[in-house]
């Protein structure tokens, strides 16, 4: 998975959420690979802001 600016700039636009980006997202946008990677980044920053908060091990 290579994420890219244009990645992060469409996980900004929907907040990081795969429902939102079917709602409002073109149709390059809800292509399976860039919800694949949402998802995943998604996880990377719910596992981030647990290692932040002191909820888990890094």
């Amino acid at each position: 998975m290579t994420i890219t600016k244009y990645h992060i700039e469409l996980y900004k636009k929907v907040g990081g959420d795969v429902d939102h980006l079917q709602r409002i997202g073109t149709s390059e946008e809800k292509s399976s690979a860039n919800q694949n990677i949402i998802v995943e980044m998604e996880e990377l920053v719910s596992n981030l802001e647990l290692i932040k908060n002191g909820m888990t091990s890094n």
